[in-house]
């Protein structure tokens, strides 16, 4: 996948990530909709990604290094009967958006 000749890089959120991920949601079109209010800051940001879940995936959109958007996947239960159930967030930051990066 690229955008603009630019391929487009999924990988694993780290800690370092928290500034460009809290900085997406600093865009008006990229938080519509959104159900984390108050916006996290960096250091919650920091905070979830050192300590994601086994069963969580916090992912990471990045052109040439940049994070450019984000994907998180969660199970949305540990019971037996609900374990295949679970939610997906994703954000592209506003300059990003129409270009393929969430798709």
């Amino acid at each position: 996948m690229s955008t603009s000749g630019h391929p487009i890089v999924v990988r694993r959120a780290e800690p370092a990530d928290a500034e460009a991920i809290h900085e997406t949601f600093l865009g008006p079109r990229a938080i519509a909709g959104t159900l984390q209010l108050p916006y996290p800051s960096v250091e919650t940001w920091r905070k979830r990604i050192a300590e994601v879940a086994a069963h969580d995936y916090l992912l990471v959109a990045t052109i040439d290094g940049e994070v450019v958007g984000n994907l998180g996947l969660h199970a949305a239960s540990k019971s037996p009967r609900r374990k295949h159930v679970g939610s997906i967030g994703m954000a592209v930051r506003d300059d990003r958006q129409g270009r393929g990066v969430g798709t």
